[in-house]
């Protein structure tokens, strides 16, 4: 059973999680913030929780 993310920031980081590791996101592909929203349903500020999460743990880079 998955856990269920029960903050906007966790639902857009699980979303954005999911599409790296299922291949929806490509390595080394550039993601803007505008396009993260759209692909998550959230705001900028949740998303930028959710992308900050990710790469603390190696998923992303931040440039």
């Amino acid at each position: 059973m998955q856990d269920t993310p029960t903050t906007l920031s966790g639902a857009a980081y699980a979303r954005l999680r999911h599409a790296i590791l299922d291949g929806a996101l490509a390595p080394g592909r550039k993601l803007r913030i505008d396009e993260a929203c759209e692909r998550t349903g959230a705001t900028s500020t949740p998303v930028r929780e959710a992308l900050n999460q990710l790469a603390m743990e190696g998923f992303v880079e931040r440039r």
